[in-house]
């Protein structure tokens, strides 16, 4: 297993995976405030979830607009935050990257002056619309964000390569 950050904070966990070809699945686990999202899902299909980290990443870089101050949040928790953010917009979506991220609705807000990932798993909340709703954040830098997002991608690459070219015999 390859650790890509801080379970902490942000990170990315990834290995073989045992259930198809290593060339094409990664096992791939995604931790936002020590918490497991990827609970349904963790077989990542390498092309896609690599296009989509490189897209969220590439996107992230060039349009900083996800960075500015939200005056529509104040006076909300972040709980509310994401709540509201996930009722009305879909710009500031993270981690909405097909299947493997299907149970989990995450936004990228600036909260309180800092940059905020919050996570909330559908299947941890089967009855939010009437319950109170457990949503997980952590502060993170932009840099550190595009960071682990570019050595994610790379290591998925290379760990895909790797499997590909030993299978034929290159290695």
């Amino acid at each position: 297993m390859t650790l890509i950050g801080d379970k902490r904070s942000f990170a990315f966990e990834t290995s073989p995976c045992d259930e198809h070809a290593p060339d094409e699945f990664l096992t791939v686990d995604i931790f936002v405030a020590d918490k497991l999202l990827t609970i349904l899902d963790n077989a990542a299909y390498v092309p896609q979830f690599c296009g989509d980290i490189d897209a969220e990443q590439n996107h992230r870089r060039h349009d900083l607009t996800w960075l500015q101050r939200r005056d529509d949040l104040t006076g909300m928790d972040l709980t509310q935050a994401h709540l509201y953010l996930t009722k009305t917009e879909h710009w500031s979506q993270f981690l909405n990257w097909g299947p493997t991220t299907d149970d989990i609705s995450c936004h990228l807000i600036i909260f309180r002056e800092s940059l905020w990932i919050t996570a909330f798993l559908y299947s941890e909340n089967p009855d939010y619309d009437t319950n109170d709703p457990v949503v997980h954040g952590c502060k993170v830098s932009p840099f550190d964000l595009i960071s682990i997002l570019q050595s994610q991608s790379a290591l998925m690459r290379k760990t895909a390569d790797n499997h590909r070219m030993h299978r034929s015999g290159g290695g």
